[in-house]
């Protein structure tokens, strides 16, 4: 996955993320799932993601370990606030 893909993915998916501290947070629904886990085989594969299960089906990711996986700064898919 590159930088480029993460990023259409939630702009076209219409993800909300946003940064908490220093996790950048998608909440991604149970609809967007199976697409997101076909970005990130080799992670699944290596024991899974861990995520927060929230209503609706819809689990809350931290992207920051996802991007130092593939090698993306994960400040380029969203700004912090300073």
């Amino acid at each position: 996955m590159t930088e480029l893909d993460l990023y259409r993915f939630l702009q076209e998916s219409e993800i909300e993320f946003s940064w908490s501290g220093d996790m950048l947070l998608a909440w991604i629904t149970h609809w967007n799932l199976s697409d997101f886990t076909e970005m990130i085989p080799g992670m699944l594969d290596e024991g899974g993601v861990d995520v927060r299960l929230q209503s609706n089906g819809t689990v809350c990711v931290d992207l920051v370990p996802i991007c130092d996986q593939y090698g993306i700064d994960p400040e380029r898919i969203l700004k912090p606030e300073n």
